[in-house]
């Protein structure tokens, strides 16, 4: 392939490079890698964003980085023309800073701290199953008492016994953790099959050599730790005197149920722990349910990404006719209810931000406005995400060809701007100060990007495109 020529998006491009079969970046796997390139001609401070991957040098910090990147950022001002009818001394009073993090985060998310959770609960059921089989162990070691005591007259050391009582504990915790690796790669290979979508880098969860370390440890320490009790209770100095004293009177003296008893106690403890945290689990997952998210039935949406080359369409109207044309396509499929465009949904990460100059709100001269979310929307789309319009009305075709400047703006904005979502109505909003009034045509539901334990940010959505 190397020097082959493809057509990708009417241009014909030379092939210089082939990647691995199973090469991913992040959560993507891309066919085609194409280079980087902007024009600057068209750039200007504001209407690009993007996020930059580096690698630290040995020896470097992330602050050292976040320090560097602090350094460049006030080049971009020079480096770049300001937009039109804004200046520098805005983006300046703007405080913009570096937003350096690890990989892992964007790769991870979250789901870190969940896992930890989720680990403490399973180490807690753990301890309650180790406390079961020292209890069970000690029942058995009372029944052997005079067996270990004649071996111990004739000759058996006391390492000699707590070794063969903890071989035997041992051997339980390995066969345990074998269970559990079987059961584990049964669980698995289910939850793979499943696939959730909040899962990072599913497809490489499995049973590796560290898992197989990692269970190996976990039951020899579950083996010694519940082996213990026995050792320290029957294997020790005592043992002679049972010979002398007899098994009658010992069974039903109080202080040989007292470790029972303790362990009972253990468990009942640790027991109420993990059902107090579960019920609390529990409140919080019911909570969260009934949280509204910004879209409702996911189960009734299916998303997927189209890009309509430049070289296909001539001006903007083209774009809308062909767009259109699609989505009548798509909505005559039999099972269709509705269907539309957007930049993004709720939730999927793409999230762009432009600064929101109100008419009727009072903005000092040259100082930098809110900076909020924002996405263009077709018609039809708060119908098809299934989000409420709680005010006016849902964009139409006749705003996209005749190119009204109109926009849809979330409750918490209106309720930001204008009191009440209802006032919003008829109130026009602009992205610079010398730009176009965009006149509010619509109040929908507030939207969680940031997910349901984080509260919902303030986004205006204009017409596509």
């Amino acid at each position: 392939m190397i020097g082959r020529r493809i057509r990708l998006d009417g241009s014909a491009r030379e092939v210089i490079g082939v990647m691995p079969r199973d090469f991913r970046f992040l959560s993507e796997k891309p066919a085609l890698i194409v280079p980087f390139q902007l024009d600057r001609n068209k750039v200007f401070v504001g209407n690009f964003s993007f996020q930059a991957l580096a690698r630290l040098k040995p020896g470097a910090t992330l602050a050292q980085a976040h320090a560097d990147v602090a350094r460049m950022l006030p080049m971009m001002y020079a480096k770049f023309p300001m937009p039109n009818g804004m200046s520098r001394q805005m983006f300046e009073e703007a405080r913009i800073s570096p937003n350096i993090r690890p990989l892992k985060l964007d790769v991870t998310g979250d789901i870190g701290g969940v896992l930890w959770v989720l680990m403490g609960t399973i180490g807690i059921v753990l301890l309650i199953a180790c406390a079961n089989v020292a209890n069970l162990l000690l029942v058995r070691a009372e029944g052997r008492q005079q067996e270990l005591s004649i071996r111990a007259a004739l000759g058996a050391g006391w390492g000699r016994i707590a070794g063969e009582l903890l071989c035997e504990s041992l051997t339980l915790g390995v066969l345990g953790g074998a269970l559990g690796l079987g059961l584990a790669h049964v669980g698995l290979s289910a939850l793979v099959a499943m696939g959730p979508a909040s899962l990072p880098r599913l497809d490489e969860i499995g049973i590796d050599p560290w898992a197989l370390l990692f269970t190996l440890v976990v039951s020899l320490a579950a083996g010694t730790l519940f082996g213990l009790i026995p050792v320290f209770k029957y294997a020790g100095p005592a043992m002679n005197s049972v010979l002398r004293q007899g098994g009658r009177s010992l069974s039903q003296s109080r202080e040989r149920h007292r470790a029972r008893s303790a362990l009972v106690i253990v468990q009942v403890a640790l027991a109420l722990v993990l059902l107090v945290s579960s019920g609390l689990m529990i409140r919080t997952f019911q909570s969260m349910r009934h949280v509204a998210p910004g879209f409702t039935r996911p189960e009734e949406v299916q998303t997927l990404r189209i890009s309509i080359p430049g070289a296909q369409v001539s001006n903007d109207e083209d774009a809308f006719r062909m767009e259109e044309a699609v989505m009548r396509k798509i909505a005559a499929i039999p099972g269709v209810q509705s269907v539309s465009f957007s930049t993004s949904i709720t939730m999927d990460g793409n999230n762009t931000y432009d600064p929101i100059f109100s008419e009727n709100r009072e903005q000092a001269q040259g100082q930098m406005p809110p900076i909020r979310r924002y996405k263009y929307a077709a018609p039809g789309f708060l119908q098809t995400i299934g989000n409420p319009l709680i005010a006016g009305r849902d964009f139409t075709w006749t705003d996209l060809y005749n190119k009204l400047p109109v926009v849809i703006v979330t409750e918490n904005l209106a309720r930001e701007y204008w009191g009440e979502p209802s006032r919003a109505l008829g109130k026009r909003v602009r992205e610079r100060p010398n730009g176009p009034w965009r006149e509010v045509i619509g109040v929908t539901g507030n939207e969680r990007d940031d997910g349901l334990n984080h509260p919902p940010r303030p986004r205006f959505t204009g017409r596509c495109w």
